[in-house]
């Protein structure tokens, strides 16, 4: 009797010891993971300060996730995230889909650039996007996601033409629901690829009535131009860049 209560107490101390090492450590093997396969996915580096994550309470948290921009772009960050906050729900961590009744993201920052014939978010998408077509998304866990908010978006516009951004506006708030709740759920990666291309539907019908012609009127006196001085230069690659936008059929403009 003394021997089986005494490996009892020993199974029961290593299975806390084992709980204790898994919450200590669960952040810093999320966070690497994030790092390395949202790097590999998007081409371009990606940084995050850091992850808590509780698996008894069904929290997770991230801190300032930033994504590089892919080459041929400024050095700056394309999109900055300051938090996540998801709601997990404990009994299906060790399920085949993972429930995750709220994912929040919040205080995002985008920098926008736009090139003549492309932008920096565009490359971003199609790279991740070519990416997953071979990506082995079966090795991956999968995730239901009940609600997605993203809130507080903050977009600076800008151009290689110009030494300032062109506009800076506050997107409104996001909201995605129920992704993943068919068949065996979403990947990180495709709830990552979700959320990049709603953020440039987003910016794009932000301007498709009345946006992009009210920006061009921003050119139409010197005080509203980024350069006085080169007023009428500027103002030409401006309707160029944004030619794109407000004529779609139209072919781009080489500068």
């Amino acid at each position: 009797m003394k021997s089986w209560k005494r490996r009892a107490a020993i199974l029961s101390i290593l299975l806390v010891a084992g709980m204790v090492f898994l919450m200590w450590n669960m952040g810093s093997l999320v966070q690497s993971t994030i790092v390395k396969t949202g790097s590999q996915l998007l081409g371009t580096p990606v940084t995050l300060d850091s992850v808590r994550i509780n698996p008894f309470k069904g929290t997770g948290e991230l801190r300032m996730l930033a994504v590089a921009n892919p080459t041929n772009y400024s050095e700056g960050p394309a999109v900055e995230i300051q938090e996540i906050a998801a709601q997990i729900q404990p009994t299906s961590l060790m399920s085949e889909k993972i429930r995750v009744p709220s994912l929040a993201i919040s205080r995002v920052k985008v920098a926008y650039e736009r090139h003549l014939k492309s932008g920096n978010l565009e490359s971003l998408i199609q790279h991740l996007e070519e990416q997953l077509a071979t990506w082995p998304t079966d090795q991956e866990s999968h995730f239901q996601v009940d609600l997605l908010t993203l809130k507080e978006i903050q977009v600076e516009i800008s151009t290689p033409i110009l030494e300032q951004p062109l506009l800076s506006i506050q997107l409104p708030d996001m909201a995605l629901e129920h992704l993943g709740a068919e068949d065996k759920g979403v990947t990180a990666s495709e709830i990552t690829s979700n959320i990049m291309r709603h953020l440039l539907d987003q910016l794009l019908a932000e301007f498709d009535e009345e946006g992009w012609q009210g920006l061009l009127k921003r050119f139409d006196s010197p005080a509203g131009g980024a350069l006085p001085s080169k007023f009428n230069e500027v103002k030409e690659k401006a309707k160029g860049l944004l030619n794109p936008f407000l004529n779609p059929s139209s072919p781009s403009v080489e500068p």
